[in-house]
């Protein structure tokens, strides 16, 4: 385990038990860059962490998060505003698994685009 710099926090209930989850982006001592999801059981315990995959990067340059019903089905989708890198959504399928098959380029933040806040 690397110590880490987290640059994001976001926080939604995304597998529906009526619990806040966290979503992280962070950025270790390598320099590696990610996303984690750190699922709450229901006490506040977030030792549940869960890499969420960004593909279509080169440098998977995770900035920041953050969690919002995108497509209006109650869940809620994460969206990742990278750096030097195309901004992402993934599609909650509604157990917070966030997967490949949700994957969808947002129409903004071109490959120079320097994403530092999401609203």
């Amino acid at each position: 385990t690397h110590e880490r710099t987290f640059t994001s926090v976001a926080t939604a209930d995304v597998n529906g038990d009526q619990a806040l989850d966290l979503v992280l982006a962070f950025e270790d001592l390598t320099g590696t860059q990610g996303v984690e999801l750190l699922l709450n059981p229901g006490n506040g315990d977030f030792s549940s962490v869960a890499a969420i995959a960004v593909p279509g990067t080169t440098s998977s340059a995770s900035q920041i998060v953050k969690l919002a019903d995108m497509n209006q089905d109650g869940k809620p989708d994460l969206i990742v505003g990278k750096q030097n890198e195309a901004n992402q959504l993934f599609v909650n399928p509604g157990d917070g698994s966030f997967g490949i098959t949700g994957f969808e380029v947002l129409p903004f933040g071109a490959r120079s685009d320097d994403t530092r806040c999401l609203a």
